[in-house]
């Protein structure tokens, strides 16, 4: 059976992505990936990539070829754009913008992208995109084109849902011609966002994007706040390097301001720092400096409100991350913080509702959302429910400590020591110097029943004072 990780890095793999460029779309070492692919290779019993794309494949026919497997996280096919200047000397503004987007779109987390020289053979405008989508295994489809004059330069993209062919999508994008290579910029970033929202991250991507014009700190910045979701010591050092160039590249990106913000929050929270006042004050620091920016971007009240959080200041906090939530609807992250807020202040029946429009807001949300959902659900105590969502919050994130100690409350309130005791010891491997004092200061519970309750579970699992 292959965990989430493993499927994602063979299906990329089987698709003709190398090392390197797994390793950047999902922010981790080509050591690793090298790894996880001989994992994949033992589990499924192949010795060659052939084998392992037949591996990939569902059953069929003998008489047909089998066409690669769609995986279940989105899946794209960007055709080559085609040039309707009638000028076969611009030929090379076509082809730069099809490598310019398919470049961007395999840095965005959650999303899979189909090499250029796979789908480079393609004539365009594709006459059946149903065919191309089994060809190349994908669901989605992209295609576009371009016209340019002397002084204009017109682009056209539309997304198809390959296995239906409605067309989910459509934008043409002018721009006069001066710098032909940030104009490239330019549209590349506002189709990147566009497949964003429509297959990953939901109505929140328009809104990280929009404080910037600046193609390379929009990357940064997403690949940046990639790691910071993970919860993971060295991922947030990753972080705050890529969201500092982020900030170096453009200082009034709001977005990047906020995601630096919560990495000094994260810092503070789980003892990663050797001076937590500190931290908070840089963290406080850059909510100020996101608001000057743009005091309607949600990012900087929720990011006070966690830092009031982290305080104990609940009532402040649940305020805050509201006002949020009011500026901006459709952001899900936002949602997602006031739902850890309302927990922690004892309204987890609130925290639901908050949590569950945080994951529709998203079409492939982050592993860190099921926490708050498992969490609310804990202090309610369904905890069949809760240890279900924490398992799988697990698989997704196995590095991450964050859903692995709720597990152990979770678990030791069902009597199972055993298992609670296993995932202790796989926290103390991953972080030796976690204990249940790092974890009382992180989770500031309103209620110290509910403080006392999980902490005696902690101890009584092994996890240090």
């Amino acid at each position: 059976m292959l965990s989430e990780r493993e499927k994602t890095i063979a299906e990329r793999y089987a698709q003709g992505e190398t090392y390197k460029q797994i390793a950047q779309a999902l922010c981790i070492a080509p050591a690793t990936v090298r790894n996880h692919l001989a994992a994949v290779y033992r589990k499924l019993d192949v010795r060659s990539k052939p084998a392992l794309i037949r591996a990939l494949s569902p059953r069929v026919d003998s008489n047909h070829a089998a066409s690669p497997l769609i995986p279940e996280k989105p899946s794209i096919a960007v055709l080559p754009f085609a040039n309707l200047s009638g000028n076969p000397d611009q030929d090379y503004v076509s082809d730069g913008m099809t490598e310019d987007i398919i470049t961007g779109l395999s840095r965005i987390a959650g999303l899979l992208v189909v090499s250029r020289h796979s789908t480079q053979g393609y004539q365009v405008p594709a006459s059946d995109v149903r065919t191309i989508g089994r060809e190349q295994g994908v669901r989605y489809i992209l295609e576009g084109s371009t016209r340019s004059t002397s002084d204009r330069l017109r682009v056209s993209v539309q997304l198809v849902d390959a296995t239906t062919g409605r067309h989910l999508w459509a934008d043409s994008y002018d721009r006069k011609l001066g710098d032909l290579f940030a104009v490239q910029d330019d549209v590349a970033l506002r189709v990147m966002v566009e497949m964003e929202v429509q297959l990953t991250s939901g109505e929140q991507a328009r809104l990280w994007a929009g404080g910037t014009r600046n193609i390379e700190a929009w990357q940064k910045a997403t690949l940046g706040n990639v790691l910071l979701g993970r919860h993971v010591r060295e991922d947030n050092r990753q972080a705050q390097a890529l969201l500092e160039s982020a900030i170096a590249l453009d200082p009034e990106y709001a977005a990047a301001l906020t995601s630096l913000g919560i990495v000094h929050w994260e810092d503070a929270r789980w003892g990663w720092t050797s001076d937590r006042d500190e931290a908070l004050q840089l963290a406080t620091d850059a909510a100020h400096s996101a608001k000057a920016v743009d005091e309607h971007y949600p990012g900087w009240p929720s990011l006070l409100g966690l830092i009031h959080l982290l305080k104990g200041e609940h009532e402040r906090a649940v305020a805050l991350t509201e006002q949020a939530v009011a500026l901006a609807p459709g952001h899900a992250s936002s949602a997602a913080f006031s739902a850890l807020a309302l927990n922690l202040s004892g309204r987890p029946s609130e925290a639901i509702v908050r949590m569950s429009r945080a994951m529709r807001l998203s079409p492939i949300y982050p592993a860190w959302y099921l926490v708050p959902l498992a969490t609310s659900h804990l202090l309610l105590v369904d905890t069949n429910r809760a240890i279900s969502i924490l398992e799988t919050a697990v698989t997704r994130e196995p590095d991450s400590n964050l859903a692995r100690v709720w597990l152990v409350a979770a678990l030791m309130e069902q009597g199972r020591h055993g298992p609670a005791e296993e995932q202790v010891s796989a926290i103390l491997a991953r972080d030796p110097g976690f204990s249940v004092s790092v974890w009382r200061s992180a989770m500031q519970f309103k209620d110290p029943e509910q403080d006392d309750r999980f902490t005696r579970s902690l101890r009584a699992a092994g996890l240090p004072k």
